[in-house]
C-alpha cells in the first residue's frame, strides 16, 4: 500500500507479509516471526527503511 498514491498491493500471504513489503509499509526495518502458528511483526530498534 502507498498512503499517498492511494495505491494497494495484492499477492500471495507470504510475499504481502515479508519484511520487505512490511517495512515499506511501515516506513521502518522489521522482523516477521512466525510462533505459534501465528505471524508478528516486531520493528527493528532505531531502523528505518
Amino acid at each position: 500500500m502507498d498512503k499517498e498514491k492511494r495505491l494497494f498491493r495484492v499477492g500471495p500471504l507470504d510475499a504481502m507479509l515479508s519484511p520487505a513489503a512490511l517495512g515499506e509499509l511501515y516506513g521502518r526495518a522489521v522482523t516477521v516471526r512466525v510462533e505459534n502458528g501465528r505471524r508478528f511483526v516486531y520493528p527493528e530498534p532505531g531502523a528505518t527503511s
